[in-house]
């Protein structure tokens, strides 16, 4: 009877640690699914101001209103890739696929071009993420 019961404690105890580590796997991978939602979403936003401003009717200073929110977001856009890095799938996942993630950031720079001609600090941190992406590509492919 004592025998049984320390089989049946030790079992239980494996179970139990092989248990907590598909717990914690499974944790893990919740965390990086809620990362590439919460990452696309923001994308979103920012898309759908972009385009929302632009599509809206009835104001009086429209203009301004585009100007400001372009502005807005360029901000946003920065601050995204100084944490982030530039959007890619390897960030985003399957959502990386969905046109409000893939083309906010393309929008953005389309009504900004001015703000990278003339502020060198942003030109340079766009220019410094495209050289990383292409000598992480390069990379791969001499691993290979």
């Amino acid at each position: 009877m004592k025998k049984l019961l320390i089989i049946i404690s030790i079992s239980f105890l494996l179970l139990n640690c092989t248990s907590s580590k598909i717990v914690r796997q499974s944790f893990e991978y919740q965390i990086i699914i809620n990362k590439q939602d919460s990452l696309s979403f923001l994308l979103c936003e920012m898309y759908g101001s972009d385009q929302g401003v632009r599509l809206s009717k009835g104001f009086s200073n429209k203009m301004k209103l585009v100007q400001k929110v372009d502005s807005f977001n360029f901000d946003r856009m920065i601050l995204f890739i100084k944490k982030n890095g530039f959007p890619r799938r390897e960030l985003l996942g399957k959502n990386y696929d969905r046109e409000c993630v893939k083309m906010a950031f393309f929008s953005i720079l389309l009504h900004n071009p001015h703000r990278l001609v003339n502020e060198k600090e942003y030109f340079n941190l766009l220019l410094n993420e495209k050289k990383e992406k292409a000598i992480a590509i390069l990379l791969c492919y001499n691993i290979r």
